[in-house]
């Protein structure tokens, strides 16, 4: 945002003030008596104290203190800082969510930050639970023949004892039929700001038919219907796979319930790197 000089005239002062408003979409305040208190971010350990329209931000051992507006732009509520350009830190404006949650991102150049959801302290520890959603329960499979199979999952340095020799970054397998007999495998593994891995090439049955005998030989199908979740923000796994008989394989998790994975993630990774993956092996 261009900044007006110290000694702009008064009549220029006025015009800039006036399109600074204009910008905003014509923002409006609102009141902060629902605001005040103390808010805790369930994906870390950043905590915020609201008093009036004065707000401590405390990051670890770091404390800053600030002053903030609240606006409403387009039927949406934010907190902005009236002193730093509308932002806290590295930390975006607050975005006040339908569940009365605030949200905000951390601004970093050239990967993901942060992002941060505050909510009243005292449903911290509600959110951090566990819910079970698993349904469908274990089963077998009675197919040979997959029609689609997918995993996804996010490799920090060697998660899931998938070993430093792949890269780190989030992964996309897909293998789908065409209808006409034929297969196409993608593989992609893609970081911050790059693509780490990119494959899609057409695979052979046979190739195909060896995926669906690991998976049994994995007993992934005692996993089927496997479903665990928190409210906190982190990337989950899942795995799926459909065959010609109409049958399906669900398994994933989402949250803290993504730290382990119920399935052996290496052996997948070694069948799908039978095909040339650039980069890989």
């Amino acid at each position: 945002m261009k900044r007006i000089p110290r000694h702009a005239a008064p009549l220029t002062v006025l015009a800039a003030l006036m399109l600074l408003g204009m910008s905003f979409g014509c923002a409006k305040s609102k009141e902060t008596a629902g605001l005040q208190g103390k808010w805790v971010d369930v994906n870390g350990d950043t905590e915020l104290e609201i008093k009036g329209d004065g707000m401590t931000i405390r990051w670890g051992g770091w404390t800053e203190e600030a002053r903030f507006q609240t606006v409403e732009e387009n039927g949406v509520t934010y907190l902005r800082n009236t002193q730093e350009d509308g932002y806290f830190g590295l930390m975006s404006d607050l975005r006040v969510q339908e569940d009365g949650s605030l949200s905000a991102y951390e601004m970093v150049l050239d990967a993901a930050g942060h992002s941060f959801r505050f909510v009243r302290e005292e449903q911290k520890a509600a959110l951090l639970e566990i819910e079970d959603l698993s349904t469908d329960a274990p089963k077998t499979i009675a197919s040979k023949e997959l029609e689609r199979f997918s995993l996804d999952f996010m490799n920090n340095g060697g998660s899931y004892d998938v070993g430093k020799d792949w890269p780190t970054g989030r992964y996309r397998w897909e293998i789908r039929e065409n209808g006409d007999g034929t297969y196409t495998m993608d593989f992609d593994v893609m970081g911050d700001s790059w693509i780490a891995v990119r494959f899609s090439e057409p695979v052979e049955e046979e190739y195909v038919r060896g995926l669906a005998a690991l998976l049994e030989e994995q007993g992934i199908a005692a996993q089927n219907g496997y479903y665990k979740r928190n409210a906190v923000d982190r990337a989950g796994y899942e795995l799926y796979a459909k065959y010609a008989s109409g049958e399906t394989l669900s398994v994933c998790a989402d949250g803290d319930a993504a730290e382990t994975c119920v399935f052996a993630l290496r052996p997948l990774l070694d069948y799908a790197a039978r095909q040339n993956l650039p980069g890989i092996g």
